[in-house]
C-alpha cells in the first residue's frame, strides 16, 4: 500500500512539475506549484518526519504560494496573467537540460542512501527540533519572521498603485 502511494504521489509531482514550467497562465503555474509543495509534504509524512511534512505545509505550500499569488496579483496587468516567450527553444537548451538530468540520475544512483539506519535513529527529531528551535534559537527566528513580515509590506507598500 505504501509503495502505491509513494509512486502515486511522485506521479503527481511530476505532473505538477512540468504543468508549473509549460502552462502560460500565471495563476495557473502558482496553483500547481502548491500541488508540488503539498504532494512533497505527503512523501514526508510517509517517511515519518512530520516536522519536516508540517514544516512543508505552513512555509511553503502556505507562505510561499501566498507570496507568490501576491506577485502575480500585483505585478501583472489585466485580468489573465499570462505571458509569452520570447526566445525560441534552441536545440543547445535540450542538450543542456539533457546532460544535467543525466548528471543528476548518475549522482543519485551512486549515492550509499542509508535508509533503515537513518530511521531508527531518528525516533524523536521532531521534539529534539522543535527544542532547539523554539528554546535555544527563539530570539533569531522571531526577528527572521518580523524581518519577512516588514518584507512583505514594504513590498505590499511599493508595488500598490496610486
Amino acid at each position: 500500500m505504501t509503495n502505491a502511494l509513494f509512486w502515486i504521489v511522485s506521479i503527481i509531482i511530476l505532473v505538477a512539475c512540468w504543468r508549473v514550467v509549460t502552462t502560460r497562465n500565471l495563476l495557473h503555474s502558482v496553483l500547481a506549484a502548491f500541488i508540488v509543495l503539498i504532494s512533497t509534504a505527503i512523501i514526508y509524512f510517509m517517511l515519518n518526519a512530520e516536522f519536516l511534512g508540517i514544516a512543508q505545509i505552513l512555509i511553503y505550500a502556505g507562505a510561499v504560494t501566498i507570496l507568490l499569488l501576491f506577485v502575480v496579483m500585483l505585478t501583472t496587468t489585466g485580468p489573465r496573467f499570462e505571458t509569452g516567450f520570447e526566445n525560441k527553444v534552441s536545440p543547445l537548451m535540450y542538450l543542456t537540460s539533457l546532460l544535467l538530468f543525466a548528471l543528476l540520475v548518475f549522482i543519485i544512483s551512486n549515492i550509499n542512501w542509508p535508509f533503515t539506519a537513518t530511521i531508527i535513529k531518528m525516533k524523536n527529531v521532531t521534539e529534539v527540533l522543535a527544542g532547539r528551535i523554539f528554546l535555544e534559537y527563539l530570539l533569531p527566528f522571531e526577528v527572521a519572521s518580523v524581518l519577512l513580515l516588514a518584507a512583505l509590506v514594504g513590498a505590499v507598500v511599493l508595488a500598490r498603485k496610486e
